[in-house]
Formats: structure tokens, C-alpha cells, sequence
């Protein structure tokens, strides 16, 4: 496809995607308008035409055009359409001036530019690209229906108009971050950023050109806080206690046996996940009150990896890397429900180790006695299975959780790389014998391994005791030659843990651990015994399930890039969303 060809497309849908922004101008500001009673309605769509003035400036953005899917820019033009005929059909029930009103409709009358749009290249789709346009038509078709379906006549109008605003706005943010990453996003979304576009946001947070202030005149008890890159990442001060307190264990030796490794490992089970992995903590900050929270450890980095500024931070042990990851966690996590991640508290350090110190989430105000359990707890405890098991719904709802949760952190271009059971945390209540937990809110923990996409990438570490997390490792990772992370890892370390979800069984179970450890298992074996099992989820979740999970254990996906995080959104996110139990 020519640049010419590309360029015809664009700048029709730009001349369609103006007249839009226009028409819904004149709507908002028409002192007689329906909207105008409806103030905050009134201020949300002027939000959602800000973001389309920026989403016009980004399809004249050379770096779109030329890798744009055609299925999504197809879909781009079918809400800018749809949004373009509701507006119109807004004015032609509400402008009481005739003239008026015939005015307005004639200037925004694009149908010939519609019919232009059809005949462009761009619209040239393959029986795939079709199949794909059409189902992402169709699931937002149904989305804005479940959202208007009790509205009044007058109201379902505004109603839908504010629907395909918020589905324009969450594409873009699944389509424009993942074509332009790393630094030249800042480029494309400085001069532009829409303010409904979160992702965004999060992505801008590492982009800061603020000057870090010198504190290498500070004693270490006022090193309290300090900004990098304009972000301010805050230590918590001593003192600290753990929860309850912590036993020492030794550490196993490097060579011990896999079976020792195991045992080890589950003596140390809490219900974060391992003893060795995160504890309950109280800190204070001040004269502040105790505040309850989550304390992740991390070991030291070693003398190799890079410091801020070792001069100036003495032996805090932050590397440039952990303080992007931090800010990440804190932005991200102001929107729970799209990211899975708690807020960052800061980070505490001992010579030994540091840890991200989590701010425990708001639980229901009914809620008299909240708990918290990694998913690895849950799927080895017999009591939480029933519970989990006794409804279909509940693990779909968690399995679309996760796999949404991991394309949202991929687009603000990070990895994870350390995705499995005891890194998920759910919350819930105990009530009666059981815990009833909120399946279809998990949060992502565990990133003390995560990264920038294009960040310094180290080989995995031989951690003995975290044995049991090689399993969920692609089999790549852990092959002697060093292999640089990449999504599709991430990618298939959630197809295991899916594949988990839907038999109802863990992998760590002490009979599935005598299996992997013994002579002749190897971490393609392991990938070859995952691809087997989950070809029997068809009949427990269906056909749908069966194929997302073997999607993300294939990994056969095209780049790491752009086209993959497209694919992953289609082929796993969207595909277990069309999940429907009768």
C-alpha cells in the first residue's frame, strides 16, 4: 500500500472526524440545549470532543498511517459515523429554529464523503480483516445497548452519544499506544494528550523533564522523600513492623535438590502468596497513625545494575528501572478497575533486600472482615475451589480481568515478567465458614521484576526460593543462552494460569510438583504437558476458552510490537469477553 493510498484515507476520515468535533461544539454550547440541564453530562462530552480533536492530530502522525491495521482503522471509521448520525439525529429532534437546524444538518452532511471513505484502500479488507472489523463492531454494538436499555426516549439519545464517545475513546487508547511506544511516545501525545485518555497519562508519567534536587547533603533520617524525574517517590521512614513478625529461615543453598527446594517453599505459604515473597506491615510516617499495608521484597541489585546516583543516595538500593516501575504502579493505579495495580506507597530498605510497599485498596463499607488471598492459596485450598467452582462466571470474570489487565500494562509499555497464581491477590470477606471473594477485581503484584519494554533486560535469576515460579516461565526464558524478555512471555505465562482457572487445579499441587521434578522434565516438556491439558477446557468452558489459552501458550504471534498487542486484544481479550453463559 502506497503512502499516497494511506494518506487519501486519513484525510477523508479527518474531514469526517472535523465535522463531528464541530456539530458536537454547537450541540454543547446552544444555551437551549438538553445538555445544557444536564451539566456534568455537558462536561464529559466536552472531555470526549477534546479527545477527538486529538485523536484527528494523531491519524496526520506519519507513524499512524503507516501502521495502522486496516480492521482498525475500519472500525475508527464506523464509531466516528455512528457518532457523527447521533448527533445529527440530536439536532434534528431538538433545534427548535428551523433554519437553524436545516443549516447545521447541511453543513455536517458528509455522505458523500462517507461513500468516498468506502472506496479507499484503507477499506480494502481481507476476510479476516472483516471478521475482525465485524466483531468489534458487534461487541461495542452491545455495549452501548447494555448501557441506554433503561433510558427515556430523549435521554438514550444523549445517552448513546456519551456510549460511542467512551468506546472511541477506550480504542484509542488500546490502538494509538501500542503503534507508537517508548520515547517517541512522548512526541506523539505531549502536544495532544486527550484528558480522557488514561493511558496516556500513564505512559507520560516516565517522560518528566523536571530536574531531580540534590540530596547529597541530606542526612539519611530527613531521606524521607525525594522526586525523580519530577516524581516524587517516597521512602517510608522506620519505623516498621511485620505483621505478625517474621521467622528467619536459611536460605537454600545453590544445588539443592528440586524436591528440598519445593519443601522449602511450601513451609513458607502465607496467604500473600510466601513469606519469602511479601508480608503484612504497619509504617508511620511522621507522627501519622499506623497504616496498614503489603510489603513486597526485592533483593539487592547487584554492583552491576545501574543506581540513580550512588554518591548521593548512600545504601539505598533504587535503580533507575525500580523508579519507573514506581511511578508507573502509582499513576496506573488510580484507575483499578482498568490496570489491576495497587498504589505504591514507596519503597524500604535493608542491606540485603529493598521492597515496593503497597497501599492496601478501599473494600466495600459492608465488608466486617476483609481478607486477602494470592491465587495460588486459593486454587490449594480445597474450601476456596468450591467456592470458586461452584459458579462458571466466577473464573471467566477473573480470566477477563487478567487478560485485559496485561494488555493495558503492555500498552503503557512495560512487562511484567513475573506473572502466576501467588502474584494475583484477591480480596474478600470472610463470612460463615468461607471467604467470598471479589473475583472480577484481582490485582497484579510482583513487580520487582518488571521493566520498560526497551529497558536493560537481565537473565533470569536462579531464585531457589521461588522454585515453583519456573512453571509459569516460558520455557525460552530459562534456557541456558541468555534470551532478552519479551510480551509474548508475559503472554504465556497468563495462558498457564488461565489454564489453572479453567481445570480448577493448581500446578503447584504436591502431586503435579512430584510430576514436574522428576527425571526426563524439562521446561519445554512442561510447555508440551500445558498445550495437551488445554485442549480438554472444551469441555468445561467451551470451545472460546479452549482457544485463548492455547493462543497465548502457541505464542504465535507476529512481532512484539504493535501488531502483537492488536492480536493479543482480538484473539485473547475481546475473544474471552464474547464468553457468554446461558
Amino acid at each position: 500500500m502506497s503512502v499516497v493510498f494511506e494518506n487519501v484515507g486519513f484525510n477523508i476520515l479527518s474531514a469526517v472526524i472535523i465535522k463531528t468535533i464541530e456539530i458536537g461544539w454547537r450541540i454543547i454550547q446552544d444555551p437551549e440545549s438538553a445538555f445544557r440541564e444536564h451539566e456534568k453530562i455537558r462536561i464529559r462530552l466536552r472531555a470526549q470532543i477534546r479527545g477527538w480533536e486529538a485523536i484527528n492530530t494523531h491519524f496526520h502522525n506519519a507513524s499512524i498511517q503507516s501502521t495502522i491495521s486496516k480492521s482498525d482503522f475500519a472500525l475508527y471509521g464506523d464509531i466516528i459515523t455512528e457518532l457523527l448520525h447521533l448527533l445529527r439525529e440530536y439536532v434534528k429532534r431538538k433545534c427548535k429554529d428551523p433554519k437553524e437546524r436545516e443549516k447545521l444538518l447541511a453543513e455536517t452532511d458528509m455522505t458523500g464523503k462517507i461513500q468516498e471513505l468506502e472506496g479507499t484502500p484503507m477499506l480494502n479488507l481481507t476476510e479476516e480483516e472483516k471478521k475482525e472489523q465485524t466483531r468489534g463492531w458487534l461487541r461495542f454494538r452491545s455495549q452501548v445497548k447494555y448501557g441506554i436499555w433503561d433510558k427515556t426516549r430523549d435521554r438514550d439519545l444523549i445517552a448513546e452519544i456519551e456510549q460511542w464517545g467512551r468506546i472511541l475513546d477506550e480504542f484509542s487508547s488500546h490502538v494509538l499506544p501500542a503503534i507508537v511506544t517508548g520515547s517517541k511516545y512522548k512526541t506523539l501525545f505531549n502536544e495532544s494528550l486527550p484528558h480522557t485518555d488514561f493511558t496516556a497519562q500513564v505512559q507520560l508519567a516516565r517522560f518528566s523533564s523536571a530536574v531531580e534536587p540534590d540530596i547529597s547533603v541530606l542526612s539519611r533520617q530527613e531521606q524521607t522523600d525525594f522526586s525523580i524525574n519530577g516524581s516524587r517517590v517516597e521512602f517510608a521512614p522506620g519505623p516498621l513492623e511485620f505483621t505478625p513478625p517474621p521467622s528467619r529461615a536459611r536460605t537454600p543453598r545453590p544445588g539443592t535438590s528440586p524436591q528440598d527446594l519445593l519443601k522449602h517453599e511450601l513451609e513458607r505459604r502465607s496467604e500473600l502468596g510466601g513469606q519469602d515473597r511479601r508480608r503484612w506491615i504497619k509504617f508511620q510516617q511522621s507522627d501519622t497513625a499506623w497504616t496498614k499495608a503489603i510489603l513486597e521484597f526485592k533483593p539487592a541489585p547487584m554492583p552491576s545494575e545501574p543506581k540513580l546516583d550512588p554518591t548521593s543516595l548512600g545504601d539505598w538500593n533504587i535503580t533507575q528501572e525500580n523508579a519507573k516501575v514506581i511511578k508507573m504502579l502509582r499513576v496506573a493505579s488510580r484507575d483499578p478497575t482498568k490496570y489491576r495495580i495497587l498504589y505504591c506507597e514507596g519503597v524500604y530498605s535493608q542491606p540485603d533486600y529493598f521492597g515496593f510497599i503497597y497501599r492496601v485498596p478501599m473494600v466495600p463499607a459492608h465488608w466486617r472482615n476483609p481478607r486477602c488471598e494470592s491465587l495460588g492459596n486459593i486454587l490449594l485450598n480445597g474450601r476456596h475451589i468450591d467456592n470458586l467452582g461452584l459458579n462458571l462466571e466466577n473464573r471467566l470474570k477473573m480470566a477477563k480481568a487478567l487478560a485485559w489487565a496485561v494488555l493495558e500494562l503492555h500498552l503503557v509499555d512495560f512487562v511484567h515478567e513475573s506473572i502466576h497464581p501467588d502474584n494475583i491477590l484477591v480480596f474478600g470477606e470472610f463470612h460463615g465458614n468461607a471467604i467470598h471473594f471479589a473475583w472480577s477485581d484481582p490485582y497484579l503484584v510482583g513487580f520487582h521484576c518488571s521493566r520498560e519494554v526497551e529497558g536493560a533486560s537481565t537473565k533470569l535469576r536462579n531464585n531457589p526460593t521461588h522454585w515453583t515460579a519456573r512453571l509459569y516461565t516460558h520455557p525460552d526464558r530459562q534456557m541456558p543462552a541468555f534470551k532478552r524478555f519479551e510480551r509474548v512471555y508475559d503472554i504465556y505465562s497468563l495462558g498457564v494460569v488461565l489454564l489453572e482457572l479453567g481445570l480448577m487445579t493448581s500446578f503447584m499441587e504436591s502431586g503435579n510438583l512430584a510430576m514436574f521434578c522428576s527425571e526426563g522434565w524439562d521446561p519445554p516438556k512442561y510447555r508440551n504437558y500445558f498445550i495437551q491439558k488445554a485442549r480438554g477446557l472444551e469441555r468445561i468452558l467451551g470451545t472460546t476458552y479452549m482457544e485463548v489459552v492455547l493462543t497465548c501458550l502457541d505464542g504465535t504471534f507476529q512481532d512484539d510490537g504493535y501488531l502483537l498487542m492488536t492480536q493479543f486484544r482480538n484473539k485473547v481479550c475481546e475473544k474471552l469477553d464474547r464468553i457468554k453463559l446461558s
